[in-house]
């Protein structure tokens, strides 16, 4: 069985009614989608692949002075999660200043509250959160894509 179109398709369509609904709480001030639909794809590219990249550095420059399976559990454990969280956070940290830019100019607040934050998070994070289970599943096969879209969400 390989990792076959509709199923990524699915695995998509449940990340956007997710965020939908995240978003749909926010009752007093809806984030504009023109905002939130950037940082989601942010999250499924740029995170990724920087995440991907640095990574692999890391786990290729540890293994050559310790063992692979250590340079593995160190990757794991220390340097991707760092990793990981800081290029996710770097989108929150752009929209910031993009939505304050914006302020400037038209008087309007985009970015003004912590339910805020937890739409642009959760945004970038279902991106990344896609793109992380397409590589796992491309690895290992679907029923690991599947298992980590319903228990990781």
């Amino acid at each position: 069985m390989n990792l076959s179109g509709p199923l990524i398709w699915l695995g998509i369509l449940q990340a956007v009614i997710y965020l939908l609904f995240i978003r749909a709480i926010d009752l007093y001030e809806r984030e504009p989608l023109r905002y939130v639909i950037p940082v989601f794809v942010w999250g499924f590219t740029v995170a990724t692949t920087v995440s991907l990249v640095f990574n692999t550095l890391f786990q290729v420059t540890l293994s050559s002075v310790t063992s692979v399976k250590t340079a593995s559990f160190f990757t794991a454990v220390v340097e991707a999660p760092v990793v990981e969280e800081c290029s996710k956070g770097a989108a929150l940290l752009l929209i910031f200043f993009i939505a304050y830019l914006a302020r400037r100019r038209s008087g309007l607040v985009e970015f003004a509250g912590v339910m805020d934050g937890i739409v642009y998070g959760s945004a970038v994070g279902f991106g990344f959160a896609i793109a992380e289970d397409l590589l796992y599943g491309l690895q290992f096969g679907p029923e690991t894509f599947i298992v980590r879209r319903i228990f990781g969400g």
